[in-house]
């Protein structure tokens, strides 16, 4: 089981992605900003970031903390020449795709990851 972060400003895809890969036995987590996504990514320790975020500046802070940690990203997006800069992701996909291919291809680049992601323990100290 693997832990993905998905973040859709689509509550369409957001559902899904929880139904795709929910049934697939992942912990999937949908959010709808890149806030959220952000602060997520921050707190929580994840083996993939998928998203279909409309990426304008403010957009490559989640890239970028995928890509500090390791994470590897795949981003949806219907115009590739507009988010294929710096930072980049590890896939980029043209919808539309079917949902089995769309799991096929996040199960292949899952393959290549050790082992899931263990969720990080904040330890308080008094």
């Amino acid at each position: 089981m693997f832990r993905l972060l998905c973040a859709s400003e689509n509550p369409n895809w957001s559902g899904l992605y929880s139904g795709i890969f929910g049934v697939a036995g992942h912990d999937v987590f949908c959010l709808r900003t890149l806030a959220e996504a952000t602060a997520e990514l921050r707190r929580g320790t994840f083996d993939l970031v998928l998203t279909d975020l409309s990426f304008d500046s403010d957009s490559f802070s989640v890239l970028s903390i995928a890509i500090e940690c390791g994470i590897p990203v795949i981003v949806i997006c219907r115009d590739i020449a507009k988010v294929f800069r710096p930072p980049y992701a590890d896939l980029y996909i043209e919808p539309p795709i079917a949902p089995q291919e769309l799991l096929a291809v996040v199960q292949q680049l899952l393959a290549t990851r050790t082992a899931p992601a263990e969720p990080k323990i904040q330890v308080a100290v008094a």
